[in-house]
């Protein structure tokens, strides 16, 4: 176990991690729809939506 501060593990905390990714991930796929598409944009932005997901896992799991 890594050794965090409480609130890095709070469930709002990767809520926050969660939107940021979308924010950024959007960003990048709104790229793709405005210009060219270029590999740049289309894996940076998959990979926040998918590191989103993610950070909502880790939100909405239960404690063991």
């Amino acid at each position: 176990m890594l050794a965090l501060p409480r609130w890095a593990t709070r469930p709002w905390f990767f809520v926050f991690l969660a939107v940021l990714h979308v924010y950024m991930g959007g960003g990048h796929l709104l790229h793709l729809i405005q210009q060219r598409i270029s590999w740049t944009d289309t894996w940076k932005g998959f990979g926040a939506l998918f590191g989103a997901y993610y950070f909502i896992a880790l939100a909405t799991r239960r404690r063991a």
